[in-house]
């Protein structure tokens, strides 16, 4: 029962952490982008996931699902939550064409882990998995 607790404290945890940088990466796209407020974001994920962003994006989408559900267990609502994450954040991104791709390969992998494990269909996940490819496309016509 002990272990039980002690895991749902930390899903809860995580879930409380990836929201907060959620909201955090929507006030940097609403008030000043600039490169130090990117930089402190990418400093805070790794802080509060335990890994550098670079790390993660470096993965392959396969080590990277297996990396977060093992290491980190994420649950469908999290893998979602760090797609919205890495969404926002791409769009942050005018300067790095190579990152912003990563970042968006990363977003689509997220989500269509989550929508072949979820046991409920998401009109929502798949517009974000079709947006987000659209806008992979666009980088790619570049």
């Amino acid at each position: 029962m002990e272990r039980r607790d002690y895991l749902t404290k930390q899903y809860e945890q995580l879930g409380r952490i990836l929201g907060r940088l959620l909201a955090k990466i929507i006030g940097i796209k609403t008030a000043d982008s600039n490169s130090e407020n990117t930089k402190k974001f990418h400093d805070e994920l790794a802080l509060g996931l335990g890994v550098r962003i670079e790390f993660m994006l470096e993965m392959s989408n396969e080590d990277f699902i297996q990396f977060l559900q093992k290491e980190k267990h994420f649950s469908i609502t999290h893998f979602e939550m760090l797609s919205d994450i890495f969404f926002q954040l791409a769009s942050l991104t005018d300067n790095d064409k190579i990152f912003k791709q990563q970042l968006l390969k990363k977003c689509i992998a997220l989500l269509e882990h989550a929508q072949r494990h979820s046991d409920e269909y998401s009109i929502q996940r798949n517009e974000r998995i079709e947006l987000s490819i659209v806008e992979n496309s666009k980088l790619n016509l570049e």
